[in-house]
């Protein structure tokens, strides 16, 4: 029984040791009162992931410019497939929903909580803590739907510019999520200079959406895809069916934007495939789709692609049309053989003024393996308009640096950009593990374990495989 109990302690005391106490300082924020008020601060953990058992000590520092009541609600991870199914959202604390305390203007509002992390995150790019915020009385309400926090009182008169963007003509597409996916469209935009922290964006919408919407959220990336301001529920806004709505909702920015070509994200909870949501801008003359291009593959080479997180494969066909409508599509086909294995292969349209995607991710290949078949027939619609569009092939694996994925006939399929390592010197080729040849039908010729002899091999053309890509050997 004692060696029982003193298991039972040393086991409990690691937990305790293995658990964190973080000090968080929340000075600086803006308030919407008809949205989602996230505040991040995932910089203030150095890097850390938040584990079970760990506790984030939150101090609330600052003045409000609103006699506001404000309670804490949770501590979430907002980051995209923070629930590891494509979702925005994963909550690592208990919802509370507890008042901290009343703002008075001008009076500094000083509350400090503890809360306890109850699920270990899946990933540490975006911690959130949710706050709410309520009014004693109808006339403050209706007064204070936006306002600001800041830590002092100076801050709080701070003059912001104000930009607007309208909502133009789009189609609303899938934006990926596995289990729980939502509506998405991109807008492109710019402003007549780069938005700095506490600007307004206004989002003028003005036009028919082709199903009801309860509520829109919106998000803002800069040029280079950084997140500007993060998911933005405004769930006040409604819009009937087939019915014209004329509404503004105002985005503050919580951080400068480095770019003034920026783009919107703009999405609606609730993706179901078989009802289409579109669009109409008031002015704009519904248009009947048509098919802007017609492409068929037999030979793609998808390289490596540093601008994705992690690096991945892509293809791109450069301008395959132009003057692109909503509706309008790219037919296209794709047949060869894999060189390598890869999970999917997903097909989009991008506009190359500001690089967004303006179709849907459609995915058209699955688990394919190395010398595998390819084979797939279909089109791709534009989402929202374009005076040119990219198609583009992409391989969300892994990628690495000096490797690709090629697509080709029988026979061709061992063509690649391979490591500089991997090379036949001197007769010899060399391999962390397995070595394969193939002539140029595709027939297996010989194999070896890390280390193979061409001098073997009777005159012709071969393909060489192995763990570090492929070459061409001509004998």
């Amino acid at each position: 029984m004692k060696k029982i109990f003193l298991f039972l302690s040393a086991a409990l005391l690691s937990l305790g040791v293995s658990a964190t106490q973080y000090d968080v300082l929340i000075n600086s924020f803006n308030v919407d009162v008809t949205a989602d008020n996230n505040i991040d601060f995932t910089s203030q953990l150095n890097g850390a992931k938040l584990i079970e058992g760990d506790e984030i000590r939150l101090t609330l520092q600052g003045y409000f410019d609103a006699p506001a009541i404000v309670t804490y609600n949770t501590i979430a991870d907002n980051a995209y497939d923070a629930d590891g199914a494509g979702g925005y959202w994963n909550m690592l604390a208990a919802w509370e929903g507890v008042e901290l305390g009343t703002a008075e203007i001008g009076t500094i509002f000083n509350v400090t909580k503890t809360i306890t992390i109850t699920t270990t995150a899946l990933q540490k790019d975006k911690y959130i803590v949710q706050l709410g915020f309520s009014f004693a009385s109808l006339k403050d309400k209706k007064k204070y739907q936006q306002f600001k926090f800041r830590p002092t009182e100076a801050a709080l008169s701070v003059e912001a510019q104000t930009y607007k963007v309208d909502l133009p003509t789009l189609k609303f597409g899938s934006d990926g999520g596995e289990q729980n996916p939502n509506y998405k469209a991109e807008v492109t935009f710019e402003t007549e200079a780069a938005m700095a922290a506490d600007d307004i964006l206004q989002v003028v919408i003005n036009g028919k959406f082709s199903e009801g919407v309860q509520g829109i959220i919106f998000m803002v990336f800069d040029n280079d895809g950084n997140e500007v301001l993060g998911w933005s529920v405004k769930g006040t806004f409604q819009a009937p069916k087939d019915e014209t709505v004329n509404e503004t909702l105002d985005l503050v920015m919580p951080a400068a934007c480095p770019t003034t070509a920026a783009k919107l994200g703009v999405f609606i909870e609730g993706y179901d495939a078989e009802k289409p949501i579109s669009f109409l801008k008031d002015g704009d003359v519904a248009h009947d789709p048509v098919e802007v291009a017609k492409k068929d593959y037999t030979e793609v080479t998808l390289g490596y692609n540093q601008y994705a997180t992690p690096a991945n494969y892509q293809f791109i066909e450069a301008e395959v049309a132009s003057d692109v409508q909503v509706g309008d599509y790219v037919t296209f086909s794709i047949n060869g053989v894999s060189n390598a294995a890869f999970s999917k292969m997903k097909v989009y349209l991008r506009n190359p003024e500001g690089y967004s995607a303006i179709s849907e991710y459609v995915e058209i290949l699955a688990n394919t393996e190395a010398n595998g078949a390819v084979s797939y027939s279909g089109k791709v619609e534009a989402s929202s308009a374009a005076a040119k569009c990219d198609l583009v092939f992409e391989i969300p694996d892994e990628a690495t640096e000096g490797t690709s994925i090629v697509i080709a006939p029988a026979g061709n399929v061992a063509v690649a950009e391979v490591a500089p390592a991997f090379a036949v010197e001197g007769g010899m080729v060399y391999s962390a593990g397995e070595i394969v040849v193939y002539n140029v039908a595709g027939k297996e010729i010989a194999k070896a374990s890390k280390s193979f002899n061409v001098n073997t091999l009777a005159a012709g053309v071969y393909f060489i495989t192995a763990k570090e890509g492929t070459i061409k050997f001509v004998k």
